[in-house]
Formats: structure tokens, sequence, C-alpha cells
């Protein structure tokens, strides 16, 4: 039982010894700046901002989906909806 403890702890502390960089900030120190939006993905942008203003929350959603998830924006506007989506 002793030795398992041991390795246990000695994995425990290998874990401890890593650089502590996350995988999603590897992404965004890479190039510090979020990307420019092509004109197709402002216009999907908005219209999932109309969508949901008008209360279609799943189509806004769905839209929302096609973009990808590497924008920050999109991100923040997914989260956005999926808040309102749950609180209903």
């Amino acid at each position: 039982m002793k030795p398992v403890i041991a390795l246990l702890g000695l994995l425990l502390l290998n874990g401890c010894t890593s650089d502590g960089s996350a995988l999603w900030t590897q992404a965004t120190a890479q190039s510090g700046q979020c990307p420019k939006l092509t004109s197709d993905q402002e216009f999907s942008l908005n219209l999932a901002q109309n969508m949901a203003d008008e209360g279609r929350l799943h189509a806004s959603l769905a839209n929302l989906e096609s973009l990808p998830d590497s924008l920050g924006e999109v991100r923040l506007r997914k989260a956005r909806v999926l808040r309102l989506l749950g609180s209903n």
C-alpha cells in the first residue's frame, strides 16, 4: 500500500511542475488579438442578434453554431443566448 501512495504522490507532484498553460490560453496567446470578422461572419452575427432580439433564441443559437468558436464575439453571443434559454 505504501508504494501505491508514494507513486500517487509523485504523480501529483509531477502535475504541480507543469508550466500551467492551458489549451484555451495557447490559442489566444499566439496572436494576441482576435481574428478579424469577414463580411459573411459579421452578417451572421447581426442576423443572430436580430433573431435573439425578436425572441427567436433557438434560431439565433443555430445561426451562431455555424460560426467558428475561435471568434470571441461568437462565444460571447452564444453564452448570452444559452443563458437566456436556460432561464425560460
